[in-house]
């Protein structure tokens, strides 16, 4: 079951509004960072030093550069009847995971090539979201240089023990290769100003019958959900909420204001 943990702590706050680096990766350095992991069934190695995924001679086979070192597995140089391998590059476990929330976002560029070009063999990526790994990318064709995300809203990802790796596998071919160029969580959130000018609470907390909204502004918006995500309520231009009807849990609020503001807190029902 998709499960949401809620938090309140900020890693950092940008200036203006919205964007909190939760965590952030590069491979700048042009070294393989101290805290992540690669490993390799079969010949070949990542490198590290290098902006290009390996392609043929002809355009049709080639992949643009990233715009910075990134980590590269080259299956390439494992030539001719090197058998198959699998090249794995893991990050650590990231705790700042476990306080993941609805604006939180999900993103990595990468690229890969593929030889044959259609049954070359795959490039997936997965994250572990605390009892298994999910799969969240497969691609078995030519990608040039691209920017993957997600919203964690539609995933169980907010565990302490999350990681995520970046897999490719030549399936026995003498294939190209795969290269990622980041890797990061941001979460969507207000500035500081708008925080300092915005107040909302809803009490009594927990609540049994009807839950009172303060706020500062007009409510224009406010929503429910449970924490497999689904919306159980939806009402506007709202003071107070009846929800004696929902069953005794913990449950979302999501409050958009007449400023466009976006709120979020947890409720408890009892």
């Amino acid at each position: 079951m998709r499960r949401l943990l809620f938090s309140f702590l900020l890693f950092s706050i940008s200036i203006g509004n919205a964007q909190v680096i939760v965590y952030e990766q590069n491979f700048n350095e042009g070294v393989e960072p101290i805290d992540w992991t690669t490993e390799v069934e079969g010949l070949g190695t990542w490198i590290f030093d290098s902006d290009t995924t390996p392609g043929g001679v002809v355009p049709t086979n080639q992949v643009d550069s990233f715009d910075s070192l990134a980590a590269i597995f080259d299956d390439d140089s494992n030539g001719s009847g090197g058998g198959q391998s699998i090249a794995t590059l893991l990050s650590p476990p990231i705790s700042e995971a476990a306080s993941m929330d609805i604006d939180t976002i999900l993103e990595f560029e990468y690229a890969c090539n593929f030889y044959p070009m259609d049954n070359g063999g795959r490039f997936y990526v997965e994250v572990f979201d605390g009892e298994e790994w999910v799969e969240i990318l497969s691609a078995t064709s030519m990608v040039q240089p691209t920017v993957f995300n997600l919203s964690v809203w539609d995933y169980a990802f907010e565990n302490d023990d999350f990681q995520v790796h970046f897999v490719f596998d030549d399936e026995g071919n003498w294939s190209w290769g795969a290269g990622v160029n980041y890797f990061k969580l941001t979460q969507e959130t207000l500035s500081v100003q708008e925080l300092s000018n915005n107040t909302f609470s809803i009490y009594p907390n927990p609540v049994k019958d009807v839950a009172i909204i303060k706020s500062s502004q007009l409510v224009k918006q406010l929503s429910v959900y449970d924490l497999t995500g689904k919306q159980l309520v939806q009402k506007n231009n709202v003071s107070d909420i009846n929800l004696s009807h929902l069953q005794t849990g913990i449950y979302l609020i999501k409050a958009v204001l007449a400023d466009g503001a976006v709120i979020t807190q947890k409720l408890v029902k009892k």
